[in-house]
């Protein structure tokens, strides 16, 4: 099993020490890749796996639902900006917290957009299904007319700056590192993100309405909750499973 995923030349090796425990650290760790078996998947491109199921019912002994809906903006020929990250703060402290933690009585709700393209709404210990995956719905007709501030937009942008620039450990710093290289980030890449979150409109966060809309025009949702529930609205599940 293990030269499905492990070959000793083709390996990322990050490690964060102190200076003087540097030449130990790359001892081991020549010592160790000698052990790893020479797979010939590994360092290999994988085939991309199907989407089998586009919106799953998983049904648990719960009273309560975790209703998720998203999809790949960039198969919508779209592209990562900063404004995604502060619509994502928009989202779970405002429009979504109302809908869905206000007055729907969740327990939470998140919005996600990943750099490679993968965005998801959600909600957490959720009484409601299908009313939450209306909220989703309504989505691109608030941001087509969305409002704020001047005020409102500086405390959405301090917001989302307090989760970008916090303070990093050194492990912390190491997976972040990490991440950006896995990425193929650059620095001016990264700069760029920053500028946008500093510089974000109103407009900016109306541009952001076809995103939505074509993401959730894919259908793809999925809720894991309670038997009765997900029994009662069975017609919407391409396959319901328990757990």
């Amino acid at each position: 099993m293990a030269a499905n995923f492990f070959h000793h030349d083709q390996q990322l090796f990050a490690f964060s020490c102190e200076t003087d425990f540097k030449e130990e650290v790359l001892k081991q760790e020549k010592a160790y890749a000698a052990t790893l078996p020479a797979g010939k998947w590994a360092g290999k491109a994988t085939a991309a796996l199907p989407n089998l199921e586009k919106n799953e019912g998983i049904t648990t002994s719960g009273k309560v639902q975790y209703v998720v809906a998203g999809g790949d903006f960039r198969r919508h020929g779209h592209t990562y900006t900063g404004a995604m990250k502060v619509l994502e703060t928009i989202l779970r402290y405002g429009y979504l917290w109302t809908k869905i933690r206000v007055q729907g009585g969740a327990y939470g709700a998140n919005a996600h957009f990943e750099r490679l393209g993968f965005t998801f709404f959600s909600s957490y210990r959720d009484p409601n299904l299908i009313e939450s995956l209306a909220t989703y719905k309504s989505l691109p007709d608030y941001l087509s007319n969305f409002a704020a501030t001047e005020r409102e937009m500086t405390k959405y942008v301090i917001g989302t700056m307090s989760g970008v620039d916090v303070p990093l450990t050194n492990a912390m710093h190491l997976d972040r590192a990490t991440a950006i290289y896995r990425m193929g980030l650059t620095l001016e890449e990264s700069q760029k993100i920053r500028d946008q979150i500093l510089d974000v409109t109103v407009e900016d966060i109306r541009a952001l309405a076809p995103v939505v809309k074509d993401v959730l025009a894919d259908n793809y949702f999925c809720v894991v909750g309670s038997q009765n529930k997900i029994t009662e609205n069975k017609t919407i599940f391409s396959s319901i499973k328990n757990v």
